[in-house]
């Protein structure tokens, strides 16, 4: 894969580069001038002016080698250019709240993004985590209402009021607890304000 390849072109709808400033501080940091950099990752020195100057954006293994010259690693880089990092943060809270269509999408939503995102933006992957370990647990008290629901019917023979009204009550405080965290945690993601998630069982990492 040569340099044209790796890299791609700002348009004059793109927003200016962050990353090319990022690469500067890191390459002053090191002591390398733009020729030693060039050298050591094996990139030509048009490339790198053009990276440093925001014309252009490394992708793939120019991004990498980039990362591995400057002692930083890629996900930092990508991190920094990514700019709609905060809307995906907005929708990944949000998403959870397909579980008012049905529970378990309330975990595969903020999953796919999740997996879709984890490697593009740092802030997501600890966030997707959280999420869907929260949603996880969530799943598990509202089947598990379905369930006590069931049995008490069994027991009693047949919907009885006290039955109703507990399992009414039990699955609203469910549902509103939801509600109320994703959309909490939502406004604290654009505020760039650190996200709460309790409680969670912790089966992802």
């Amino acid at each position: 894969m040569n340099d044209k390849e790796s890299t791609s072109t700002l348009k004059n709808t793109d927003k200016p580069s962050q990353l090319g400033k990022r690469i500067v501080e890191q390459r002053a940091k090191q002591g390398l001038s733009q020729e030693a950099l060039a050298d050591m990752s094996g990139l030509s020195l048009r490339t790198i002016q053009r990276i440093e100057k925001g014309e252009s954006i490394p992708r793939g293994a120019t991004l990498k080698k980039l990362a591995q010259v400057l002692t930083i690693t890629a996900e930092d880089l990508i991190d920094v250019e990514t700019d709609d990092a905060p809307n995906m943060l907005v929708l990944i809270n949000l998403s959870q709240l397909a579980c008012l269509l049905f529970p378990l999408l309330g975990i595969l939503a903020p999953l796919i993004i999740w997996l879709a995102q984890r490697n593009r933006i740092q802030q997501i992957n600890a966030l997707g985590v959280r999420i869907v370990n929260f949603q996880i647990l969530w799943n598990l008290l509202v089947f598990a209402t379905y369930g006590v629901g069931l049995l008490a019917i069994l027991i009693k023979g047949g919907v009885t009021q006290p039955i109703f009204h507990c399992f009414v009550v039990t699955m609203a405080i469910l549902y509103l607890y939801v509600i109320v965290i994703a959309v909490w945690n939502t406004t604290r993601s654009h505020k760039q304000q650190n996200f709460w998630y309790k409680p969670v069982i912790p089966l992802l990492q």
